[in-house]
């Protein structure tokens, strides 16, 4: 049988992943009538309807679902064949990461990092699209959910109420959750895409607390400006653990007192597929795996 236009089944494995002509058409970048224009030829070539046009979305039929885990296992071999017919990488290993992760978690251990292996840590928000070669790696947060790419739970995180030991000294008596109306309390906003994130309010129900009024105080976008401001003494926060660790360690601050509150995203190892054996990948996985293993076994980890 004659196969089909590469274009056509590249239009239909994004269709089909993102059960969407539009979303496929961004990550294509082309238009979502090119991708429809794609998938009814090849509809034509295979004589089979692979997506029933509704309102709003398209859903994929039997025929296609049948047909997807082995054309994404292909489009999976081609990509390591070609990384296999590469020279070796040049250049430094480029590691994407959120900057909240870069700054509190992994600069502070790079020291211990593979010595042959070079790093450029880029810190951002956007994700880095692995798949075109935008970075070799990346960790994220978030719920795992990264189709056509190869994941690893590195670990899951856990907020705590934090504090600067100079505002339990001379700030306001903190005996417990319900003395947190007399301090200011800094909001951690960054959690935008898990509606189920819990914050002051929700943390304060569940401290058996749930009078205390949380709406006030300022709000931050970005977990390691959270910590920035409970540091410098602004007020208490509620902060993610594992960027704290290091700052409640050294003294810098405080965990006056519980609960703490597991969260549904983790931290995720993120790599294209069929790359993540190549060397200079290897050598770092290994090591971080190996950093957080060091990590999840830390005394004063919340739940151990």
């Amino acid at each position: 049988m004659r196969l089909p236009p590469l274009t056509s089944l590249r239009a239909f494995e994004a269709a089909c992943r993102h059960e969407s002509f539009a979303a496929a058409a961004e990550e294509l970048h082309v238009t979502p009538s090119a991708v429809s224009h794609q998938i009814k030829s090849l509809e034509d070539h295979l004589g089979v309807v692979l997506f029933r046009r509704e309102a709003r979305a398209v859903v994929p039929t039997a025929a296609a679902r049948r047909a997807y885990p082995g054309l994404r296992r292909g489009f999976d071999e081609m990509v390591a064949a070609m990384d296999a017919a590469r020279p070796p990488k040049t250049g430094p290993l480029v590691v994407s990461v959120v900057p909240s992760f870069a700054m509190k978690w992994l600069i502070p251990r790079l020291d211990r990092g593979p010595a042959d292996v070079q790093v450029q840590i880029v810190a951002t928000r956007d994700y880095a699209d692995l798949l075109a070669g935008e970075a070799d790696l990346a960790v994220r947060f978030g719920m795992g959910d990264y189709p056509g790419l190869e994941t690893v739970r590195l670990f899951e995180e856990t907020i705590v109420p934090l504090a600067a030991p100079a505002l339990l000294e001379h700030g306001p008596p903190l005996a417990g959750p319900g003395d947190l109306g007399r301090v200011t309390l800094l909001h951690d906003d960054s959690m935008t895409f898990d509606p189920l994130a819990p914050d002051w309010r929700t943390w304060l129900a569940a401290a058996g607390a749930p009078q205390v009024d949380s709406a006030g105080g300022p709000r931050f976008t970005a977990s390691e400006n959270v910590l920035q401001a409970a540091l410098a003494g602004a007020g208490g926060a509620l902060g993610r653990w594992s960027l704290a660790a290091d700052d409640i360690e050294a003294g810098r601050l405080v965990v006056p007192f519980g609960p703490s509150l597991t969260l549904t995203p983790a931290y995720y190892l993120v790599t294209a597929p069929g790359r993540s054996e190549r060397p200079e990948i290897r050598a770092f996985r290994d090591w971080l795996m190996a950093e957080v293993a060091d990590f999840q076994a830390r005394p004063g980890r919340p739940g151990t």
